[in-house]
Formats: structure tokens, C-alpha cells, sequence
């Protein structure tokens, strides 16, 4: 079967673009609020670490020892499941705000119900992945842009992992490369932030949400949002804030800038 041509490698990145930008203060502290659980959650295991390297010096007892390791792989758990809660209240807050409706920054806590599909969903993708890397590590990105769509499907359409994973590998496999491709370079794109010593991850690390709900929209639910051009038509953005807008606003609704 030949292959089509579905991935909108261009369009896709520049619309989650312009989502972020639009609600950029609301994004960066949902970022900051993921980043700066998932620190706290490290350094209570570094600190759990050092208890145990300090107490192996002194011949401590090896119970206690056990106790720590213990509380430092719950901690890891605790990670891993916290990871699940809050990108299930990220995707929903990306479809709510690409259906027009108004998203706030606690909205990374909206998806509580999601959490344990989303764990799991995480794992079998990660354990697909190192089966992947094992054989020549590129079928590793092959599995990225399979399972690109999973995460959004089990927010969007309320399904389980299996059912999820299966939708998505079905509709990618039909343009298996660009997905490939195009799940490869969004995930350096969420991961620049990392390199301007993590701060600038509260900014990278949503687009993950806005660009994936955008080629989600395209792939499974076309009618979700109307024409982009249609809308630009009786809609402009804040010179502030970047917030939608009528075209004739001289201030703007959400900080109240001027637009003359």
C-alpha cells in the first residue's frame, strides 16, 4: 500500500506555536508547576542517597538502610505517576483551549481520573522503546512516531492503553516516516528548555500539548476548530499579552493593553 501523505510537519509546529503564545503566561506556570514537582520529588531522592552512603560509612544498621532505599524507590514511583497525572490535565487544557474555551493554569490538576492510563500508557511506550533501541536503536524512533497519537487518545476519546496504542499506530503507520520524523524533532523541541539550565523548560516543555492536540485535531477530529483563516478574519492578537481578540478592540479583554 502506498504511503500517504498526512504529516503537516510545518503547519502543525507553527498552530501549537501560536496556541502557546496566545496563553503563554498559562502554560509557563503549568510548566513550572511540573517542574518544580518533579525537582522536589528528585532531591528528596538525592537527599534519601546521600542518607544511604553516609550510613553505609558509618556501619549503620542495614534495616535502616533498607528502609531508605525503600522510601527512594517509592519516590521514583511517585514520579513516574506524577508525570501521568499532569499530562493528562496538560492535553485537556491544550483541547479545551483549541476548542475556544478559557484554560487556567490549575488546570494541569483537571485530569486526576486519566492518571493511571496514562502511567500506563507511559510504560508500555518505554518499554517499546528499549525493545526498540535494542534492535540498532532506530526502530526506538520508529516507536515514537507510532505512538505519537496515544497520550491524546486516551484524553480525547476516553479509551484504554491497548485501544489507544492500536488507533494510534493504525493512522500513523499510513505516513510511518514523516511521523517518525515529526515525533522526533517535537521532542527537541520540548526539550530545548533543558539546555538554558532547565528554567527554559516551564516555556519547551508545553508545546508538547498545543503541537500534539493540533495534529491530533487534523488526524482523528478535523472539525474541531473552525478555519484558522476564517477566524483571522474577525479575531487579531494582543501586542501584550498575545490573547485573542475582536479586530476592532482597542483594548484588550484578558491585561487590558491598549492595541492603538
Amino acid at each position: 500500500m502506498a504511503r500517504e501523505n498526512i504529516v503537516k510537519f510545518g503547519e502543525w509546529i507553527s498552530e501549537g506555536w501560536d496556541l502557546f503564545r496566545q496563553e503563554w503566561q498559562t502554560w509557563a506556570l503549568m510548566g513550572l508547576v511540573v517542574l518544580v514537582g518533579v525537582l522536589a520529588a528528585v532531591a528528596v531522592i538525592v537527599l534519601v542517597a546521600l542518607a544511604i552512603a553516609v550510613g553505609a560509612g558509618h556501619g549503620e544498621d542495614p534495616a535502616a538502610t533498607l528502609a531508605i532505599v525503600l522510601i527512594a524507590f517509592l519516590m521514583g514511583i511517585g514520579i513516574v505517576f506524577f508525570i501521568g497525572y499532569v499530562q493528562g490535565g496538560c492535553f485537556k487544557a491544550a483541547f479545551n483551549q483549541l476548542e475556544g474555551k478559557p484554560i487556567r493554569w490549575n488546570d494541569v490538576w483537571s485530569a486526576p481520573e486519566l492518571t493511571l492510563r496514562m502511567t500506563g500508557a507511559n510504560l508500555m511506550i518505554g518499554l517499546l522503546t528499549v525493545i526498540g533501541a535494542l534492535m540498532c536503536y532506530l526502530p526506538a524512533f520508529v516507536v515514537a512516531g507510532l505512538t505519537y497519537f496515544t497520550l491524546p487518545l486516551i484524553v480525547r476519546k476516553n479509551v484504554g492503553v491497548f485501544e489507544a496504542l492500536t488507533q494510534s499506530k493504525d493512522l500513523a503507520k499510513r505516513d510511518w516516516l514523516m511521523f517518525t520524523l515529526f515525533a522526533f524533532v517535537v521532542s527537541l523541541i520540548a526539550q530545548i528548555g533543558v539546555y538554558a539550565c532547565y528554567v527554559g523548560i516551564i516555556f519547551s516543555f508545553p508545546l508538547t500539548f498545543t503541537i500534539g492536540v493540533v495534529a491530533y485535531r487534523d488526524c482523528f477530529e478535523p472539525g474541531l476548530k473552525p478555519e484558522s483563516k476564517v477566524e483571522a478574519l474577525y479575531t487579531k492578537s494582543c501586542r501584550q499579552c498575545g490573547a485573542s481578540i475582536p479586530v476592532d478592540a482597542a483594548f484588550c479583554d484578558r491585561c487590558g493593553a491598549g492595541q492603538v
